[in-house]
C-alpha cells in the first residue's frame, strides 16, 4: 500500500514538472519578436515628358562585303594548304599547291612535238624551194620545146604537193603552239593564289584530298567594309530608304548607322532585305553573328519610361506605378519604343515612379501589392510617400 502511494506521489510530481516546463516554454516563445514579412524588391524609374525616335527592332546578320571561295581549276591531289582559319593572307600569296606532275609531263610532251614539227617544217620548206626551182626550169624548157606538156604538169603537181606539205606543217605548229600554251597555263593552275588581302574564315579540305574544279578549299574574307543584313516585312518598308537611320546594338553597346540599300526583290520568305555598311566588323564580332538592328521609323512625343517598365498582356499595355510602398496597375497606350525607352500616354503624370524589371517578375504583382524599392546602391529601402526618393 505504501509502495502504491509512493508511485502515485512520484507521478503527480513528474506531471507537475512537465506542465511547468511547457508553460515556461510558451512564455519564452511569446516573448520572442514576431518575424517580419519579406517584401519583394524592385527597381523604379521616374516618368518624364519628352520625345525620342521610335524604332522597329529586327535581328541583323553580319557578312563581309567581299569574300571568295578558293577552288582548283584542275583535278589533282592537294599537296599543301598553307593557311588555316584566322590566318591572314596577302594578295598574290600562294595558299594551295596541287599535284601538277601530269600537267608538267603533258606540257613537256606538247613542247617536244612542237619542236619536232618545226624541224619537219624546215625540211618541207627546203623541199618546196627545190621543187620551185625545178618547176621554173621546166617551164623554160617547155617553152623551148625541150620537154612535153605532161612533164610540165607533173612538175607543177610536185610543186603543189610541196607547198601543201609546208602549209600543213605550219597549221600543225599553230595548233601545237596553242596546246603548249594551254598546257603551261594549266600547270600554273596547280598553285592557287589569294585574289586579295584578307583573313581565312573556313578551311574545307586537307592535304591528300582530291581537288575538283568548283569545289571550295578555302574561304577568304577581305578585311574592309562589312554589311549587316536584316529581313523586314514588306508592310514596314514605307519609311525605309537609303539614308534612314539605324542603330546596331549588342550587349549594351550601340553603333549608329544608315541604310545603304533596300534590295529590290523579296526573298522566298516574302521579307525584304535591308543593308547597312560598316567600316569594320560591328562589335568585333565574326561574320554570320547576329546583332540588334533597330530602324528609326518616326519621332514620338509623350511620357517617357524605360522599355522594361511596360507590361503587355492580352488586355493591353500597363505600367506599375509605385506609391506609398504599394503597386498600382495603370493601363497605358504605347506610342512607340526605341533605344531602351518607350513613349506612353495614360492616367499617369510626369514625375511618378514606375516599377522596372523583367516582365515575368512584374506580372507577379497585383493591384495593391506591397513592395520595397531598391536604392541606387542596390540595397532595399521602404518606398516613401508618393513613390519618390
Amino acid at each position: 500500500m505504501k509502495r502504491k502511494l509512493l508511485f502515485a506521489i512520484t507521478a503527480i510530481l513528474l506531471i507537475g514538472a512537465g506542465y511547468f516546463v511547457v508553460i515556461s516554454k510558451k512564455q519564452s516563445l511569446a516573448a520572442l519578436p514576431k518575424p517580419q514579412i519579406s517584401l519583394p524588391t524592385v527597381q523604379t524609374a521616374q516618368v518624364a515628358k519628352g520625345e525620342f525616335e521610335a524604332t522597329s527592332h529586327y535581328l541583323g546578320s553580319i557578312e563581309p562585303f567581299t569574300k571568295t571561295d578558293l577552288s582548283a581549276r584542275i583535278t589533282g591531289n592537294i599537296l599543301s594548304i598553307s593557311k588555316r582559319e584566322g590566318d591572314t593572307v596577302r594578295r598574290g600569296e600562294v595558299v594551295i599547291v596541287i599535284d601538277d606532275r601530269e600537267m608538267v609531263d603533258r606540257s613537256v610532251a606538247v613542247n617536244a612535238e612542237f619542236l619536232s614539227t618545226q624541224q619537219k617544217l624546215a625540211g618541207a620548206v627546203s623541199a618546196y624551194q627545190t621543187q620551185k626551182s625545178i618547176h621554173e626550169r621546166d617551164t623554160v624548157l617547155h617553152t623551148a620545146g625541150a620537154i612535153s606538156r605532161e612533164a610540165l604538169e607533173r612538175s607543177q603537181a610536185a610543186l603543189d604537193g610541196a607547198r601543201a606539205t609546208v602549209e600543213a606543217y605550219r597549221e600543225s605548229i599553230k595548233g601545237l603552239s596553242m596546246n603548249s600554251s594551254i598546257a603551261r597555263t594549266q600547270a600554273g593552275y596547280a598553285r592557287v593564289t589569294a585574289p586579295f588581302s584578307g583573313v581565312v574564315t573556313r578551311r574545307l579540305s586537307e592535304p591528300g584530298d582530291m581537288a575538283v574544279p568548283g569545289k571550295p578549299i578555302l574561304t577568304i574574307e577581305k578585311i574592309s567594309q562589312y554589311k549587316v543584313l536584316a529581313q523586314v516585312p514588306q508592310e514596314e518598308l514605307a519609311g525605309v530608304r537609303p539614308g534612314t537611320k539605324v542603330v546596331l546594338n549588342n550587349g549594351g553597346r550601340s553603333i549608329p548607322a544608315k541604310v545603304n540599300r533596300v534590295y529590290p526583290s523579296l526573298g522566298k520568305n516574302m521579307l525584304a532585305t535591308v543593308e547597312v555598311l560598316t567600316d569594320s566588323a560591328p562589335f568585333e564580332l565574326p561574320s554570320s553573328s547576329t546583332v540588334g538592328f533597330d530602324i528609326v521609323t518616326r519621332k514620338v512625343e509623350g511620357l517617357i519610361v524605360p522599355a522594361q517598365a511596360i507590361v503587355k498582356t492580352g488586355q493591353g499595355s500597363f505600367v506599375y506605378q509605385v506609391n506609398d510602398g504599394a503597386v498600382h496597375i495603370i493601363p497605358v497606350k504605347l506610342l512607340g519604343m526605341g533605344n531602351g525607352s518607350a513613349a506612353i500616354s495614360g492616367a499617369i503624370e510626369a514625375g511618378a515612379q514606375v516599377a522596372v524589371g523583367q516582365e515575368n517578375k512584374l506580372l507577379t504583382f497585383m493591384e495593391g501589392s506591397k513592395i520595397r524599392v531598391a536604392d541606387p546602391a542596390g540595397t532595399a529601402a521602404p518606398a516613401s510617400a508618393g513613390g519618390n526618393r
